[in-house]
């Protein structure tokens, strides 16, 4: 079980499923500026993914504990709880985590993905199916094992 010690505070949650049949994939955002990866959003409903947005790490952590997403895109640059400490505790998971840059003046946990901003949406997608494909590897691995 993940465990942490939550904030009072109300965060936003924006959650788009794909209507119809379940989405083939789920994302988790955690981005501190949600109108600003609207377009994203989109994108990725539109794909089939289902979409869910939050705030800040805080937030993130207590959303994993309902529903674990297959995959999280995160700003490594965050109030509370950052990307690069999510990814942290989420790398004993298998979980793939993404991170979104502004600068690339803090460490990376090894292995984790980082894109830089200003992002392109079309590598967004291929980094994410890229990182989707070899949680999927190391999944089996481990279930063969």
């Amino acid at each position: 079980m993940f465990t942490s010690t939550l904030g009072h505070e109300t965060h936003s949650l924006d959650t788009i499923e794909q209507t119809g049949n379940q989405p083939r994939r789920s994302v988790l955002f955690v981005v501190h500026d949600p109108e600003a990866i609207a377009s994203m959003r989109d994108r990725f409903a539109a794909e089939g993914y289902g979409v869910r947005i939050v705030s800040d790490g805080l937030v993130a952590m207590n959303e994993l504990r309902r529903s674990l997403p297959d995959i999280i895109v995160a700003d490594a640059e965050s109030s509370g709880i950052s990307g690069v400490q999510l990814a942290e505790e989420l790398r004993e998971w298998g979980l793939p985590v993404v991170l979104l840059s502004d600068t690339s003046d803090h460490p990376i946990p090894a292995g984790i993905s980082v894109l830089q901003r200003p992002l392109d949406i079309d590598e967004l997608v291929l980094t994410i199916e890229e990182a989707l494909a070899v949680a999927g590897e190391s999944s089996r691995v481990l279930s063969t094992q």
